[in-house]
C-alpha cells in the first residue's frame, strides 16, 4: 500500500526518470484518481522494461550476427552485406573502389611457438593499429583467422595500393606483442560494374601473389567490368 500512495504522489518525478532511463519520451494526461493513475504507471513501467529488454535482444542478436567476438570488428557476413551495397554505390557514382585483403605472415608458426593465448593478443593489437591507421570511410572487418578486408571507397588502383603499403609498414615497425609481425596485402580495384564475388577473388589472387614474394603489396586493378587486369608488385 505505501508503494501504490508513493507512485500516485510522485508519478510525474518518476515517469521523467522512467523516460531519461529509456531514452523515449512520455506525455500523458490522466485522471487524477489514485487507482488509475496507479495503472498508468504500472502500464508505462512494464511497456518501457519491455521495450529496454526487447531493444538489448535486437542489439545482441546484430553483435551476433555482424560482429566479431574477439576483436570487436564486422565480421565476414557483414563485409559481404557491405560490399554489395559499396559496390551499387560506386557503380552509380561513377566512382572507383578498391578493397584490401591483409594476411599476417606466419601466424601459425606465432600460434605454436606462443600459444593461442599469444596469438588472440597480436590480433587484437594488428585491430587497434589498423583502425588507427584507417580513414573514417574506410570499412575494416576481420575476413575470418587471421584476415582482415578494408573497403576503401573512391579509391583507385595507386591510392590503394599506397595505403596497403603504409599500413604494412606501420605494422612491421609495430610490436605485436611476440617481436616483429609482418602483413602481405592483395589490392584489387574497380568502378563497381562486377560481382563482389569476382572483386574478393581477385583481392585473394593478390594477396596470393604478395605471400609468394613474402610480405609485400600485390595490386590488380580492374580498368572497367570487362575484367581487363593490370597487375603491380609494389614490394619486394
Amino acid at each position: 500500500m505505501l508503494f501504490k500512495e508513493f507512485i500516485v504522489k510522485h508519478i510525474s518525478y518518476i515517469l521523467a526518470f522512467i523516460s531519461l532511463l529509456s531514452g523515449v519520451g512520455i506525455c500523458c494526461i490522466v485522471k487524477y484518481e489514485d487507482n488509475f493513475i496507479y495503472l498508468v504507471f504500472l502500464f508505462i513501467f512494464f511497456q518501457t522494461i519491455a521495450g529496454l529488454v526487447l531493444g538489448r535482444i535486437i542489439n545482441n542478436l546484430y553483435k551476433q550476427a555482424y560482429v566479431d567476438f574477439l576483436t570487436g570488428l564486422y565480421n565476414k557476413n557483414y563485409f559481404n552485406k557491405k560490399l554489395t551495397n559499396e559496390l551499387k554505390k560506386t557503380q552509380n557514382s561513377n566512382s572507383v573502389l578498391s578493397l584490401l585483403i591483409i594476411d599476417i605472415d606466419n601466424f601459425k608458426g606465432i600460434n605454436d611457438n606462443y600459444g593461442h593465448v599469444m596469438g588472440d593478443k597480436v590480433i587484437s593489437a594488428l585491430t587497434n593499429v589498423l583502425r588507427q591507421n584507417l580513414r573514417g570511410v574506410d570499412i575494416l572487418s576481420r575476413w575470418g583467422g587471421e584476415e582482415f578486408t578494408v573497403i576503401l571507397p573512391e579509391t583507385n588502383t595507386e591510392g590503394a595500393a599506397a595505403s596497403a603499403e603504409r599500413l604494412r609498414n606501420i605494422i612491421e615497425d609495430t610490436n605485436l606483442f611476440c617481436g616483429k609481425v609482418t602483413v602481405s596485402i592483395g589490392v584489387a580495384s574497380t568502378n563497381g560494374h562486377i560481382d563482389k564475388d569476382i572483386l574478393v577473388a581477385q583481392a585473394d589472387k593478390a594477396l596470393y601473389k604478395a605471400k609468394e614474394k613474402r610480405n609485400t603489396v600485390v595490386s590488380l586493378g580492374y580498368t572497367g567490368g570487362n575484367l581487363r587486369l593490370i597487375e603491380g608488385l609494389l614490394a619486394i
